[in-house]
């Protein structure tokens, strides 16, 4: 455990202090993380339509993130359902998700290309492919949801 003076109480006197590591904060069973991916998705949904009316690149392209990320924690669900611990890079997903479900695979492996490099990252957009990309990711959310559910 950490140590830290305390401000308010006695002075010079040691406390112990436990500082939030932000692993502890972010959602840890399948349900969790499917919630948080249905949020980032609609989130990132609304971001990239107001991005089109108001004619705003980089609204659209941080839209675009949050739809990729909702198909990280989609993602991620589905491993932890599976019974496997979610891998921290993008590479290993794919590599673990060949085996396990080969849609969900083509499917982040196309929403990390168009969504997470080309659009976020390099500013490319172009809006049909975006909305294509994130009908693919809602129809993925879908499956996982199922899955996830047991339905």
């Amino acid at each position: 455990m950490k140590y830290a003076v305390a401000l308010r109480a006695e002075p010079n006197v040691l406390r112990p202090v436990k500082y939030l590591n932000p692993a502890d904060l972010a959602p840890q069973s399948a349900s969790d993380r499917l919630g948080s991916a249905e949020e980032f998705l609609r989130m990132g949904k609304a971001e990239i339509q107001r991005g089109r009316r108001e004619f705003h690149l980089e609204t659209i392209r941080e839209g675009a993130e949050k739809v990729f990320h909702a198909l990280v924690e989609a993602t991620n669900a589905r491993l932890l359902k599976y019974g496997s611990v979610p891998p921290p890079q993008h590479r290993e997903v794919l590599i673990l998700l060949e085996g396990i479900d080969p849609d969900l695979h083509d499917a982040y492996e196309e929403t990390f290309s168009r969504l997470h490099i080309l659009t976020y990252y390099q500013g490319v957009v172009d809006m049909e492919k975006i909305e294509a990309c994130v009908g693919r990711v809602e129809e993925a959310i879908g499956r996982v949801r199922r899955y996830v559910r047991g339905r």
